[in-house]
């Protein structure tokens, strides 16, 4: 059977900010989290549901933008 996923999960808790998961978001290039607590997973929290849990902030346009440059670097 071949793997899914190589290399580190990159994962939320549910004690983590929107900030937090933003970030984690750019920095790994990623639109969607798992919210995992106790190694169990407990939710998927996706850059569109952060665009509506912080309204007009534009964190998220920032976040989002910076997820599109590196899909365009890799094309």
């Amino acid at each position: 059977m071949r793997e899914i996923v190589t290399g580190r999960l990159v994962e939320a808790t549910p004690e983590m900010s929107t900030r937090e998961a933003e970030e984690l978001m750019s920095e790994h290039q990623v639109r969607r989290l798992p919210v995992v607590e106790h190694e169990k997973l407990v939710g998927i929290v996706s850059l569109g549901d952060l665009a509506v849990k912080e309204g007009r902030d534009s964190r998220v346009g920032d976040t989002l933008q910076h997820i599109s440059e590196g899909v365009k670097e890799q094309e």
